[in-house]
């Protein structure tokens, strides 16, 4: 069914018809707010943004909003669509993050300076409200001394089971631990995913020793993040962060879905390439969306190249919130209003936020996905 300009019109479909630009979805709701033109153009409302809500809601309901799942249809089968945030972390200390890391990286990034802890679970739980799941990846680094710990990280997710999903850190630099690692995070902690972040943990992508570590993660069907870490310290190293690097991997192991943080930055070229090349590669856009004009242009190449559809939702806490980022992709179009610049499709904006991405990285939809029996997490893990 159509929907025109009706006394039950909500906020967000007269901005989607008007394009005015939306500093938060869920507004009350503006009489007139559609033009004449705008009018003439009814929108289904199966086609509108999610984060849509009446104008009676207060804002708890308008979160729960943003947060419920929609059905499409497709052929026989139904799809659920979900908003997950691909890319967190959570740390109680920056000395977690090891030598010649740099306590100020995330006001230069844009992050909102709290007292107490920027990056602590309560501030954590409190951004990924929006979302309907969120990757908390663990992290670990014997070349700088740092470790977000496994334990902790299953801890954390074991006590919000519906609403986090742990990626489990590694570290390469000891591929025989590095395997009973990945082994024990998959079976015994239930995180299904794991992240690695080479120019961090100091070693080449394709070597021999690490290859052998992503033939068992892609045994055991997780998919794996790469975390250029080029932001985490002065001391990461470059040579080992692009991602034309991966290239061998995904042609090596077909079967391996593999995620490429960040778009790959400051490489997003060379990861288009392998996006449209390779189908079991993906890439999530966490930090992009804090540089507004360097979003448009990537979002817009990889329109243009055909692989946005290969782009995942990732916020990069505690870089960015969840709903910053979500605003920021919305309103990318607004950055070229005025100009004979080319705009992005809203559909394909809205399918980088709500999508299925847990099929597409073949992590269960069940609740909870995590076993949240006492067995499963060692009871000496403490939460962040």
């Amino acid at each position: 069914m159509n929907i025109t300009d009706t006394g039950d019109t909500p906020m967000c479909q007269q901005r989607w018809m008007t394009g005015a630009p939306p500093s938060w979805w869920c507004e009350t709701r503006k009489p007139g707010a559609i033009n004449a033109a705008a009018a003439k153009r009814p929108v289904p409302h199966e086609q509108l943004c999610l984060l849509c809500a009446k104008l009676d809601q207060k804002p708890a309901q308008q979160v729960e909003s943003i947060r419920r799942q929609s059905r499409r249809r497709t052929g026989e089968s139904d799809v659920t669509l979900m908003i997950i945030d691909c890319y967190t972390h959570t740390w109680e200390s920056s000395d977690q993050l090891g030598r010649e890391s740099e306590p100020d990286h995330l006001r230069r990034s844009g992050a909102d300076p709290l007292s107490g802890h920027p990056a602590g679970a309560t501030r954590h739980l409190t951004a990924a409200e929006p979302v309907d799941r969120t990757f908390v990846l663990g992290f670990k680094s014997s070349y700088l001394g740092a470790e977000l710990p496994n334990d902790q990280v299953a801890a954390y997710v074991r006590k919000h089971p519906n609403k986090l999903i742990g990626f489990a850190g590694v570290d390469p630099s000891d591929p025989k631990l590095a395997i009973e690692e990945v082994r024990r995070a998959r079976q015994e902690l239930n995180m299904p995913g794991a992240a690695i972040a080479p120019a961090a943990q100091d070693f080449h992508p394709t070597s021999s020793q690490a290859m052998r570590i992503y033939a068992e993660v892609s045994e055991l069907a997780m998919p794996l993040i790469f975390h250029a870490g080029v932001c985490v310290s002065t001391a990461t190293k470059l040579e080992y962060a692009q991602p034309v690097l991966i290239d061998e991997i995904a042609r090596e192991l077909p079967a391996l879905k593999i995620i490429i943080a960040h778009l790959g930055y400051p490489w997003a070229n060379q990861t288009f390439a392998l996006l449209a090349k390779h189908p079991n590669v993906f890439s999530e856009i966490s930090y992009l969306l804090g540089q507004p004009w360097q979003a448009y242009q990537a979002l817009l190449t990889a329109y243009e190249c055909g692989v946005i559809d290969k782009l995942l939702f990732g916020s990069g806490f505690p870089h960015l919130s969840a709903s910053h980022c979500i605003e920021a992709l919305y309103s990318i179009n607004h950055l070229v209003q005025g100009t004979n610049l080319p705009t992005i499709p809203r559909e394909n904006l809205r399918g980088i936020v709500e999508r299925d991405t847990l099929t597409i990285l073949g992590i269960s939809h069940g609740q909870p996905i995590h076993d949240a029996s006492p067995s499963a997490i060692p009871d000496d893990a403490e939460d962040f």
